[in-house]
Parts: C-alpha cells; structure tokens; sequence
C-alpha cells in the first residue's frame, strides 16, 4: 500500500486595523504650577481618537527630581488596546523630545477591575527641562500621539481596506510654480522676474482675483506687473505658499531673520488678504515674543489687525515677571513710540515708576 503525502496548510493573521490621532497641551505659566501638590494634576481638554475620548494630564509634583506625564481613557465603561507617545515640542523649532522608553500596546479599561491610565513619573529630569528649548517664555507643550488598535467589529469593511495615500496635491502645484508653461502674468521685484499664473492666483486672493480680472486692473498691464515695497525673499516665500499652502524653508536663516521674515510676510499677507498665512504668521511670532521684540511686534499687530498677536503681545508686556524686562531693554524706535502703543507703554512706565517709588 503506496503511503500518503503529507497534508501541507498554512494560515494568515491579517494586521489589526489602527485608528491615528494626536494632540498638543500647551501649559501656559510653567513655574507657577509648582508646589501644586503631590498626586494632584492639571488636565488637557477631553480629545478623541479611534471613536474614544482621552485626555493628557500633567503633575507637577509627582516627583522631586522628575517630570510626571500620563495619558487616561475617559470613555466610561470601554475597554481598548491602544499605543501612546508622549512628547515635548520644541516651540521654536518644532522639534520633538521623545521619552527613551519603547511603547508597546496597553488595555486601557474603564471598567470597574480596569486601568484607564498610562504613562511614567520620570518623563524628563526637572533641570534638563528648564534648560532645554522645550520650555520657553514660561510655556511648555506636551504632545500625545496615540494608535487606537480596533476590534474586529470596530475594523473598517471589505470595501475600504484600499490604502489611499494622502493628498499629493501640494506637491503637484509646488512643481508648476517653478515652470514656466501656462504662466501669463510676470511680476518685476528687486529687478527679477517671477512668472505665475493668473487662475491660481485668483484662486487664492481675492486681491489678485480683483487686480487681475476685475476692475481694478482695467486700463493697467494684467501681464507684466512691477511689485513695490517688499523684498525679493518675501515675494518668493509669498508665492511659494500661494502655490503649496506652506511656508518656505528658513533652517538657513538665524533666529533673528527668521522672525523678521515672517513679520514682513504677515504684511504681505495681509496686504494680499492671505487670511491662513497671515495666522499662521501670527501664531510663530506669539511664540517667540521677549523683551526685545514685545513692543514692535505689538505696533505690527495694531497695525494690521492681528487680533491674536495682540492679546499675546499684552499678556506678555502686562505679565510681572515681563514688564520690567520689555521697558528697560528701550531697544523699539522713537517712532514705535509715537505709534498707537504709545499710550498704553507710557501708562505701563508710570505704573512700574510710582511702583518702584512706594
């Protein structure tokens, strides 16, 4: 009787399906959050990844020598596997400081027997913290990354598993805007030539839209056009977002020509009616405000009507530990002065003077 061949199988275990999501808690008023007390925290507002809701908390006081970070579940009664990273971000950079510890998937429970919290009480050591660029002008920002892995009755079905890749969209614009077919308009700045197209122009100002189609550019040349009273760079980055909706690369620049850079790009964007470069112009110079910079950058945010620019501006010209710094540096103009701040830095003067006399 001739012998069987063996039976040979084999099996899969597809990869779970994962839900990504993210969030950044901006602690303003660093050192007065310490001494909170032991085993108390303060908490970020309730976020949700993978259809459940978490928060990041921060303890200032967990331990003498080390910073203590942990993420929570809030969903009541849920249970889910998920991996968390908790980060610093470097405010000026953007840069991120990862713990040194590997993090694997963890039940996170709700439920009456369960643990609904991760994270560790030795995050990073008190004094490399303040030390580092992770914590400036008193505000530190922790970011949470978390990878909700899905049960089976929560995957996607059949019919969504294609993997779609994000958007190439910018990528495919910040090439056109670097050729020259289909351009029909050239802008003259410094003595060089830019060429561009009108349509995406339009598209994205309504004040190219109008000089370039509406009336305010009948009986002028639409297809030749000289730009005054702004530098060749700015003009380039100016362009370089109309296309990509980013910002050009400025690692080359020091950090005093970056924040001018972008103080004449909020102008030109504002010029422009470039309402998300403008904010995003606005958000970078909130975070790199100091003594030297406060007043000037607060005669901009009047200037142009950067309603957020302007609170931070007060809140840090107005803060104890800032005010004596902004108005001894004296490092503004005399016309600065004379501008609509001036009011508002003579009384904060006569204040600190009658102050300094009691």
């Amino acid at each position: 009787m001739a012998s069987e061949q063996p039976v040979t199988t084999a099996s899969r275990c597809p990869a779970p399906q994962t839900a990504r999501g993210s969030h950044t808690f901006i602690i303003e008023g660093y050192s007065l959050h310490k001494n909170l007390g032991k085993r108390r925290y303060i908490q970020s507002i309730a976020f949700d990844v993978g259809g459940y809701s978490w928060c990041i908390g921060y303890y200032p006081d967990e331990d003498k020598d080390m910073m203590s970070v942990y993420v929570t579940l809030l969903t009541e009664e849920a249970e889910v596997r998920a991996v968390c990273h908790l980060m610093l971000v470097d405010q000026t950079r953007g840069t991120l400081f990862n713990h040194d510890m590997q993090p694997l998937p963890t039940l996170f429970s709700t439920k009456s027997d369960g643990n609904p919290i991760w994270g560790t009480r030795t995050f990073i050591k008190w004094t490399e913290l303040e030390e580092s660029p992770y914590l400036r002008d008193d505000r530190l920002s922790i970011k949470c990354d978390i990878t909700v892995i899905l049960k089976e009755s929560e995957a996607l079905p059949e019919s969504s598993l294609v993997h779609v890749p994000p958007s190439d969209l910018p990528e495919h614009f910040k090439k056109l805007a670097g050729m020259t077919v289909g351009t029909d308009v050239t802008f003259a700045v410094d003595g060089e030539a830019f060429y561009a197209h009108k349509i995406v122009l339009a598209a994205r100002s309504p004040v190219f839209m109008a000089q370039l189609y509406g009336p305010v550019g009948e009986g002028n040349n639409r297809e030749s056009i000289t730009v005054e009273d702004m530098q060749l760079a700015v003009f380039k980055s100016l362009l370089h977002f109309i296309y990509t909706d980013s910002l050009t690369d400025m690692e080359h620049l020091d950090e005093d020509d970056r924040r001018e850079m972008i103080k004449h790009l909020l102008v030109a964007a504002d010029w422009y009616a470039l309402e998300r470069l403008k904010l995003i112009c606005e958000d970078i110079l909130c975070r790199t405000l100091d003594a030297e910079n406060a007043e000037t950058t607060l005669a901009l945010a009047e200037q142009h009507s950067c309603k957020y620019l302007k609170e931070a501006c007060l809140r840090y010209i107005t803060d104890t530990n800032c005010k004596d710094g902004v108005l001894a540096s004296k490092s503004y103009p005399e016309p600065t002065r004379r501008s609509c701040v001036a009011g508002l830095i003579d009384a904060w003067e006569k204040a600190a003077a009658m102050s300094s006399e009691k």
